[in-house]
């Protein structure tokens, strides 16, 4: 069974990160992350594998960050805010 080939690709996106490459894509401290995660309810909550390691998806973060993002330049005063791109 676990001989055969498999042909499945994960996508970045479906990879699963566990807290330290969390703050570390952040660029924030274990601690900053655990504090964030109290006080923001709309980052991606962490699922438990087994005890002591907990998972939240790459995509999820990457989503949270996106929004985030939105949101900053939506509250920015009109003369701060970044040109948007033409497409």
């Amino acid at each position: 069974m676990w001989g055969c080939a498999v042909n499945h690709v994960i996508e970045e996106g479906d990879r699963w990160l566990r807290k330290k490459a969390v703050a570390t894509l952040l660029g924030v401290s274990r601690h900053t992350l655990r504090r964030l995660l109290k006080s923001d309810q709309s980052f991606p909550r962490f699922v438990q594998l087994t005890p002591g390691v907990h998972v939240v998806r790459l995509r999820d973060v990457r989503l949270w960050i996106r929004r985030k993002e939105l949101q900053a330049r939506e509250s920015a005063p009109p003369a701060h805010r970044a040109p948007s791109r033409a497409k």
